[in-house]
């Protein structure tokens, strides 16, 4: 099989997602090999476990997009399960397909302008970006966006909806508190705030979310978003 021939399939199969992760097979390793032998194409696609109803899908979307291109041949599909092949969805945050974290040792060194530039040129590439401002203790990511003050947020059923601004979906701790109102929070107590807001915020889809945190990274176990 040519590399030309090997690239064009691999292509077609990044259309195919993994219906409970969302992320296409490709991408998340699953093309055990791909050959094509005397007008065959054989694929292996390695499965975490025996779920026969994800199975058959993933092989009727496989065999449906295969067949409409030319010289294809007769498609035959193994399904092989792989113990290191682990898909943990546990943590992520509905809707979000990569988090980008933003941190340093200290303060005042640019995060929020960092962020904003990435946000921005993102953005114009046509990815669905959204920006969420941990630092509880120097929210700046509103006013860099011409958003000042506190912000009426929609909330409904215990979620909150962010602020859209150039086609970016923004939350900071700023929209929620006065500015001159002093935090207190510290330790375990600022790290379950900041991760129970993440998942009472409604992003629908984003391509990328930007976290900047405070330079007590250590409050919150952002690792896990990953």
């Amino acid at each position: 099989m040519t590399t030309i021939e090997a690239a064009k399939i691999q292509r077609e199969l990044t259309k195919i997602k993994h219906p409970e992760l969302k992320k296409d097979i490709v991408s998340l390793g699953m093309i055990g090999s791909l050959d094509i032998q005397e007008g065959e194409t054989n694929i292996l696609l390695k499965t975490p476990n025996q779920d026969r109803r994800v199975q058959i899908g993933l092989e009727a979307q496989i065999r449906q997009i295969l067949t409409k291109l030319e010289g294809i041949g007769k498609v035959k599909i193994k399904f092989e399960v792989d113990p290191k092949l682990v898909l943990d969805d546990s943590n992520k945050i509905p809707g979000v397909m990569n988090v980008i974290a933003i941190g340093s040792g200290k303060g005042g060194v640019g995060k929020s302008t960092v962020t904003v530039n990435l946000a921005a040129v993102a953005a114009s590439l046509g990815y669905k970006v959204g920006v969420l401002d941990a630092d509880i203790y120097g929210p700046s990511i509103g006013k860099m966006f011409g958003v000042n003050g506190r912000v009426a947020l929609k909330a409904e059923e215990d979620k909150i909806y962010p602020l859209i601004k150039d086609g970016i979906k923004l939350i900071s701790f700023s929209f929620l508190i006065d500015e001159k109102q002093p935090v207190v929070w510290r330790g375990p107590m600022l790290g379950k705030a900041v991760e129970q807001f993440l998942y009472d915020i409604v992003w629908d889809e984003l391509d990328y979310l930007l976290l900047i945190f405070h330079q007590e990274r250590e409050t919150f176990n952002f690792h896990s978003l990953s």
